[in-house]
């Protein structure tokens, strides 16, 4: 049975100071950009004693932003995709946002707008952005120099 879903775009850049790279909120890890998370889990942090309000405050300040929910649960056995916004122009936007490759192929099946189409094709191609990525460390021309060598 399919779990409901829900699209998120998180934005860290809009946290006091910016930040980026992902963010977890109890068992969440939300990370840049839109992705679809299991509606139980949203639901689970909205409803949470304690995370609530810090939820509740990054919806208001945007740092977190609903952007569609799926109906409830089906019983296909694929997760079920979210839907795109009706405006085209929100919607190719939203694409140009989205890393999820599984998201985009599901869109890419529902999806029937050529110019939606055209933009989740050319997502689908794009190279994921790394972040937080440290630089590849160089090994060429270095020695150990680490303690205790013999020379």
């Amino acid at each position: 049975m399919a779990q409901a879903q829900v699209l998120i775009e998180y934005n860290p850049s809009r946290f006091y100071p910016p930040r980026s790279g992902p963010w977890i909120a109890g068992s969440v890890t939300f990370v840049p950009g839109v992705k679809s998370y299991e509606a139980s889990d949203w639901e689970s942090l909205t409803s949470h004693p304690v995370l609530a309000g810090a939820i509740n405050s990054c919806v208001e300040e945007g740092i977190l932003r609903i952007i569609s929910q799926s109906s409830k649960s089906s019983l296909s056995t694929e997760p079920e995709v979210p839907p795109l916004p009706k405006n085209q122009s929100e919607a190719i936007a939203l694409v140009k946002r989205t890393y999820s490759m599984s998201l985009l192929q599901g869109w890419q099946k529902i999806e029937k707008r050529a110019k939606v189409q055209q933009a989740i094709k050319e997502q689908m191609t794009t190279d994921t952005p790394q972040v937080n990525v440290p630089p590849p460390e160089e090994t060429e021309g270095q020695g150990s120099g680490g303690a205790g060598e013999e020379e």
